[in-house]
């Protein structure tokens, strides 16, 4: 008897058994690396949305080496220049912290004796327990100081994306000779591509109008650190679900500290306005419903990958989902279902093929 027939005259639920076990073991694996992992997965993604580049560099004269090479520098100079604005932002943020906390005991003291007037019992009520700056903008250094290792892993991250995008060069060609004989997985893999590169390129850019619009409103309001929550806003639009209220929720306070309630919501609605414009007015009428993606969806995915690989996981949940449903999951009969399930309409195609 051999190994087929074995797997097959296994029982079902041993089969989901042992599988999901495989996976646990393939995710556990992934989080005790989770400083290479998030680095090769976001080389991998920059790959797949940089592949096209050189072409249309060609195309316009410039020689395949030189087209490359400006490709490969051109973005690790972008992600080099994210890093250490980020990281310069960050570190003042982080000496100026204790400051908010001296602010935050008039905070406290105004708003028990507003309580109290009204008839509320405060002996119980500490707001500092709910708006305490040092504790709000420890977490928040730790989440954008692992976002930041991986994008400073600058040596890794080049040699990455450079074998990677010499690879992608001639790929089209080896995956048609390759998966010949696999309609369905290099339909898959297709897939995979259009949705990302679409997905990547549009969050990309409206994430960036976002990020500079907030920015200018917190500079005019006199909001501090008003660079680096736009930068929060620009990473934090690639976040699903949930990104607009992490990024909203720093400058808030802080601007309830510095200057009160006034312009504490004048911060809240201007991000609201903003937010709902593009998220819900902008970017569905340029994206559409292409990604084909369930809420849950997107929210587990959010929760699993930022589990396992960390902030960074976040980020590229999107494109790391979409990469196991077309890729793993659309490609064979026995998972088919699942990908079904994680769709938004299951009789729809997630889009288009690669172009």
């Amino acid at each position: 008897m051999d190994s087929q027939q074995l797997v097959v005259r296994m029982p079902r639920a041993t089969q989901i058994l042992l599988t999901m076990a495989a996976v646990v073991i393939v995710l556990g694996g992934m989080r005790g690396a989770a400083s290479f992992v998030s680095t090769f997965l976001l080389a991998l993604v920059l790959t797949v949305c940089l592949a096209p580049l050189p072409g249309k560099l060609t195309a316009r004269g410039l020689p395949m080496w030189l087209a490359f090479l400006l490709t490969v520098l051109g973005t690790l100079l972008f992600i080099v220049a994210l890093a250490v604005i980020l990281g310069g932002a960050l570190l003042q943020f982080a000496h100026a912290l204790p400051k908010y906390a001296e602010n935050l005991v008039e905070l406290r003291e105004s708003v028990q004796s507003t309580a109290q007037s009204l008839g509320f019992d405060t002996a119980q009520f500490d707001i500092a327990g709910f708006v305490d700056p040092v504790k709000i903008g420890g977490i928040l250094v730790t989440m954008l100081d692992a976002i930041l290792s991986t994008l400073s892993s600058t040596a890794l991250l080049l040699i990455l994306l450079f074998f990677m995008m010499l690879d992608a060069i001639g790929f089209a060609q080896k995956a048609d000779r390759a998966l010949a004989s696999r309609p369905r997985a290099y339909e898959g893999w297709k897939r995979f591509v259009h949705d990302t590169r679409r997905y990547v390129f549009i969050t990309g850019w409206t994430g960036m109008l976002v990020g500079v619009v907030d920015a200018l409103i917190l500079l005019f309001l006199g909001v501090d650190f008003a660079l680096l929550w736009g930068i929060l806003a620009f990473l934090f639009s690639f976040v699903p679900n949930i990104g607009f209220v992490l990024s909203l929720i720093p400058p808030a306070i802080l601007a309830l500290l510095e200057f009160g309630w006034t312009k504490c919501l004048i911060v809240i609605a201007a991000y609201i306005l903003i937010n709902a414009g593009v998220d819900n007015v902008l970017k569905p009428k340029v994206i559409g419903d292409d990604l084909n993606l369930s809420l849950a969806t997107t929210f587990i995915s959010l929760v699993v990958w930022g589990f396992v690989i960390g902030p960074m996981g976040a980020i590229l949940a999107i494109p790391l989902t979409l990469l196991v449903l077309h890729v793993i999951l659309e490609s064979g009969d026995d998972s088919r279902w699942l990908a079904d399930m994680l769709m938004q309409k299951p009789t729809a195609r997630a889009g288009g093929a690669a172009k």
